[in-house]
């Protein structure tokens, strides 16, 4: 409950339109001209300090900011800019990335569950069900409250699932196909046989969703990464969730992962993040329970270009300092991230997805020069005076403000003009409130987080840039 509250209170901050006193530039869509970029060159390694501290604190209306951060940097010093583009999700192009992952199919079905598909998910429920059962028994029993609860929630289920057992087809007819190219785009996943018998459920985005999305020999999923189900304290081995162990190497799983990127010919991805992984897959009627149906590893695969520090997370402006009261808020477009996410475990390639794919136009500057670190902090603190001054934070008693953590990444705006996009230098500033420092680094929880442009200064606007 503390964590809803805490979360529903950082979802309603509003801030201010910024004071005419403040230095304070913010970019509404125009973006940086391009001259900037190819003149402003740097033929040197550009370093910045590994700490900031601030011995005062600075005033915001009736809140403080105090900053301790570490900075994390590119380790070569060197902050190339990339041009790229949005690479449509066709129909061609799933096809052809669909054979290289997955080899030739032989037959195609829709995918509506069977009746023998909820047997076996009520199966699971079971199983659940009686381990969770056993385990009270053995901590001495349940007590009269807890029984009735749970033989009411036993009949509701088990009735849930006698009706979708009931309606549901005994097969789905399959049609032979000798390759992907009928594959359906933006409609509901289609189930592929392969010709070494395996199956693999495919899902693939429309214009406005540019995705593939494969699970192979599983009735899709949820890629469940280990933090995520650590932090999530009330999943236990009973009714609500099973998470097991892999045994198979971390190692063994990125051989696998490099293999598979090759076969594809996707090039240009570091690894962003690496963990445990379950596929935990949803049953029951009130889509809060779950089970593990398969053990390995999860990756999630960012383009780095070359050495920018990878940030796990997706990188958005902060709510806290969203400007939605300017009218140029409206003209803003969402660029969405690019990311792979990948599950390897002993058999193979278990689940994949691929948001958002662009291609690598060229480079715009091998090393674009930077804004010095001195300049940086007065932008920073610029931003925090004219976005929490007036804002909701002061009327809900926050008193104070921390950074915690810079991150010189990359950003992906748009070319003034133009369809493409520059990936550009871009200083994430993560911060935290004495409300919301208990999630600090919580994967459940995104941080909140101000975005200033490296090389102009300005604020990156929320939702896009």
């Amino acid at each position: 409950m503390k964590r809803l509250i805490a979360v529903l209170l950082f979802l309603c901050v509003l801030a201010c339109v910024p004071t005419p006193e403040e230095e304070f530039v913010v970019n509404k869509g125009d973006n940086i001209a391009e001259h900037t970029i190819k003149t402003n060159r740097q033929d040197d390694a550009q370093r910045f300090p590994a700490r900031w501290d601030e011995d005062t604190t600075l005033p915001c209306g009736t809140i403080a900011v105090s900053i301790h951060a570490d900075i994390v940097q590119r380790a070569d010093g060197v902050y190339p800019v990339y041009r790229t583009r949005q690479f449509p999700v066709t129909q061609a192009y799933a096809a052809d990335l669909l054979t290289k992952l997955l080899g030739t199919p032989v037959e195609r079905c829709r995918n509506t569950p069977t009746k023998d598909d909820w047997q076996r998910e009520f199966q699971a429920w079971i199983d659940d069900y009686n381990a969770f059962i056993e385990g009270e028994m053995q901590q001495g029993g349940l007590s009269g409250e807890m029984e009735t609860l749970t033989t009411e929630q036993y009949e509701q289920t088990a009735a849930w699932y006698a009706e979708q057992i009931k309606e549901a087809p005994i097969s789905n007819e399959p049609e032979s196909v000798s390759d992907f190219s009928s594959v359906p785009v933006n409609e509901m996943e289609a189930r592929y046989t392969m010709q070494d018998g395996s199956t693999a459920l495919v899902g693939v985005g429309n214009e406005s969703d540019h995705m593939i999305r494969v699970w192979r020999n599983h009735n899709g999923g949820w890629l469940c990464l280990r933090s995520y189900y650590d932090a999530e304290s009330k999943w236990n081995d009973g009714l609500n969730g099973q998470w097991r162990d892999t045994t198979m190497a971390q190692s063994d799983a990125e051989t696998i992962l490099r293999e598979t990127l090759d076969r594809l010919g996707i090039a240009g991805f570091d690894i962003a993040d690496v963990q445990q992984a379950n596929l935990m897959v949803d049953y029951g009627h009130n889509g809060s329970e779950y089970r593990s149906a398969a053990q390995g590893w999860g990756f999630v695969l960012k383009r780095l270009y070359g050495g920018y520090p990878a940030v796990p997370y997706a990188v958005e402006p902060s709510i806290n300092l969203n400007y939605a009261n300017d009218p140029a808020y409206a003209e803003v477009t969402m660029i969405r991230e690019e990311r792979i996410r990948i599950m390897i475990d002993e058999s193979g390639l278990v689940c994949f997805e691929y948001h958002s794919p662009k291609e690598v136009l060229g480079m715009e500057s091998a090393n674009v020069g930077l804004l010095s670190f001195d300049e940086v902090q007065e932008r920073v603190k610029n931003a925090f005076r004219a976005s929490l001054s007036g804002s909701a934070l002061e009327q809900i008693d926050t008193t104070e403000v921390e950074v915690y953590r810079m991150i010189l990444t990359v950003y992906t705006v748009h070319v003034r003009n133009s369809d493409d996009y520059f990936e550009i230098p871009c200083w994430v500033v993560l911060f935290d409130d004495p409300m919301t420092r208990q999630f600090r680094d919580d994967p459940l929880i995104p941080p909140q987080m101000l975005l200033i442009n490296a090389v102009d200064g300005s604020t990156v606007m929320p939702g896009g840039y």
